[in-house]
């Protein structure tokens, strides 16, 4: 029995190390060096969620992390995030293949037969011969080192694209240092003639495997093996492998597309933001093939703020008209529903703004494009518009209790100066809800022409006859009244006709701005007067007490009407809020319902 078959028996691993040196072979092959200067660049490294990854541009469904240490337990592995593949001995179990939850591991270390186990390299290449569709999902390869195997491994994954390719030419020119490396990794260098190649096809796969292990070789003669970094490492032997498995000419259409950024949209589809100078029918064709039937819209950029839309999915849920209204609503540079400089297009085709571009990232527009497609279901939105409605009612009654809440906090500060910094600090509370993200799809912009304009006296009658919120005392003199009853005003329009308005707008269905009424608008403007109706307690002191207590009289009647109800003040509330809600969806703005709110408040004094 020999030696290696001795350490094979006792302890199930290979008596040879892939960081070993290889025996020179007695005349090797002259190889050309490899043109590296001519072949793009097509791994490149970058940081995702505080970790580095190495990314491939024609596989942008992968991405490879590889760190020195990085190990996963066999329950770890086998309950990890669908889309993972281990590499070479990162899971310390056998080799498995999870197609339910497409989890593999592919090994040869522990939990099986090493001399009937193909190496971790020839496991991948099988799997992608075994119809293993990389496109449709995203994947995570780990590794925790750079040994030869390792590196195959990984290079076969990220190119699986172009193996079959031209008659699978650059897999037969791989092929021979694959099967060489495999048999050498997995039994030993006596057992290299296992490949069966012929004498000349041996010299030649091994002075490939000596060129491609130099650097190697020369940093663990040194001692500084353990010390390399290994993505840049990997980096660097892809593209040796690039120009053993390439001419350039075959690589020309590299780097012609960058992906910016990519978001489910619902039904297994993706949306890919990406940038090129070619056309947007050649940008599809490209990115078909990265990413196969997945594929379901398109944003290309061309230039700094020029972006071109194609939806090619015509089965999902919702077309490119919503894409172009949510668009409009957040972007800056989209002008008013009138304005011609405003995302839009045909259900299959569109771009940005003509006249300025788009002022939003990549991320923003695919963003856009996971909210517009992905449509939530009834209990979803019921959800959502009552978790809206009960933050802004926790608003409102906060706004009630301003006074008190404020003597609590800054006792010796005066009544009359106090209510109003307090209302003033929960608009702007308020206003960060509403802005922080998009601040034009939350109003706060100018407002365009409408003839919706003609409606503003209207509202401000209705306000006036008890539609309006007011302090039910204001204290301290006439200018601190007023400047109580404009800070509720504010701190009431940046509730209901900014954060609430927009919350409902995202999670129930939105007529477009021509139309009058809408159902955001019809829940808003009931949630608003029941809300008014509830504050000043009329009718709830006598029949429920503690109601009364919870919900503080925060506003009282402007005129003491004959009629002055309930029912009436209810009534009077939801007209004006529909109407605010109105002029808001028709000038795009938050400064239309404020001014009339505010001319409102102040126009009571001059009534009594």
């Amino acid at each position: 029995m020999t030696a290696g078959a001795l350490a094979l028996q006792r302890t199930g691993r290979r008596p040879w190390r892939s960081g070993a040196r290889l025996r020179p072979l007695a005349r090797p092959p002259e190889l050309p060096e490899p043109g590296l200067a001519q072949l793009p660049q097509r791994y490149r490294i970058a940081a995702e969620g505080g970790l580095e990854v190495l990314r491939c541009p024609e596989a942008p469904t992968l991405r490879v992390r590889a760190a020195r240490g990085l190990s996963f337990t066999a329950q770890e592995a086998r309950n990890a995030a669908s889309g993972s593949i281990f590499l070479d001995g990162v899971a310390a179990c056998a080799p498995f293949a999870d197609l339910e939850r497409q989890v593999y591991n592919l090994d040869h270390h522990e939990g099986c037969v090493r001399a009937f186990t193909l190496s971790c390299c020839e496991q991948a290449l099988v799997l992608l011969r075994k119809g293993l569709d990389l496109r449709r999902r995203e994947w995570t390869l780990y590794l925790n080192d750079a040994d030869l195997d390792g590196v195959l491994a990984v290079w076969l994954l990220l190119n699986h694209l172009r193996l079959d390719e031209a008659g699978g030419i650059a897999r037969a020119r791989v092929l021979p240092l694959l099967r060489l490396e495999g048999a050498i990794d997995a039994h030993g260098l006596e057992f290299a003639d296992l490949c069966g190649f012929p004498p000349d096809l041996q010299q030649h796969a091994r002075a490939q495997m000596d060129q491609l292990r130099a650097e190697e070789v020369a940093l663990r003669a040194a001692g500084e093996w353990g010390s390399v970094e290994l993505l840049p490492y990997l980096a660097r032997q892809l593209r040796v492998l690039d120009a053993i498995a390439y001419s350039p000419s075959q690589l020309r259409d590299v780097g012609a597309i960058e992906e910016l950024a990519r978001s489910e949209i619902g039904q297994g589809k993706i949306a890919v933001v990406c940038r090129s100078e070619l056309g947007i029918y050649a940008v599809e064709h490209q990115l078909r093939r990265f990413h196969g039937a997945r594929l379901g819209v398109i944003a290309l950029q061309q230039g700094a703020r020029q972006v071109t839309l194609r939806q090619l999915d015509f089965a999902l849920p919702a077309t490119l008209e919503k894409v172009y209204t949510q668009l409009n609503w957040v972007d800056p540079a989209a002008g008013g529903h009138r304005s011609r400089n405003r995302w839009g297009g045909s259900d299959e085709i569109g771009g940005s703004p003509r006249a300025t571009g788009t002022r939003l990232d990549a991320r923003q527009i695919a963003e856009v494009c996971r909210i517009a497609y992905r449509i939530p279901g009834r209990a979803s939105r019921i959800a959502r518009s009552a978790g809206a409605c009960a933050l802004a009612l926790a608003l409102a009654v906060a706004a009630g209790r301003a006074p008190e809440l404020l003597a609590l906090a800054a006792p010796g500060l005066p009544a009359a100066l106090g209510f109003p910094l307090a209302l003033f600090a929960l608009a702007a509370l308020a206003f960060a809800l509403s802005a922080r993200r998009a601040p034009h799809f939350h109003g706060m912009r100018l407002p365009c022409a409408s003839r919706a304009l003609a409606l503003a006296p209207l509202g401000v009658a209705l306000g006036a006859l008890g539609g309006c919120w007011l302090p039910a005392s204001p204290a301290g003199p006439a200018a601190a009244g007023v400047a109580q009853s404009l800070a509720l005003v504010l701190c009431c329009e940046l509730i209901f006709r900014g954060w609430l308005r927009s919350a409902l707008v995202s999670c129930l269905p939105h007529a477009p701005a021509s139309r009058a009424w809408s159902v955001p608008l019809c829940v808003g403007a009931t949630f608003a007067a029941a809300t008014l109706a509830l504050q000043r307690g009329i009718g709830l002191d006598t029949a429920a007490p503690g109601l009364a207590e919870l919900a503080p009289m925060l506003a009282a009647p402007a005129l003491s009407l004959p009629a002055s109800s309930l029912a009436l003040t209810a009534l009077l509330a939801f007209g004006f809020g529909a109407l605010l809600d109105l002029l808001r969806d028709r000038c795009e703005s938050l400064a239309v319902p404020l001014a009339v709110h505010a001319a409102a408040a102040l126009l009571i004094p001059l009534a009594l």
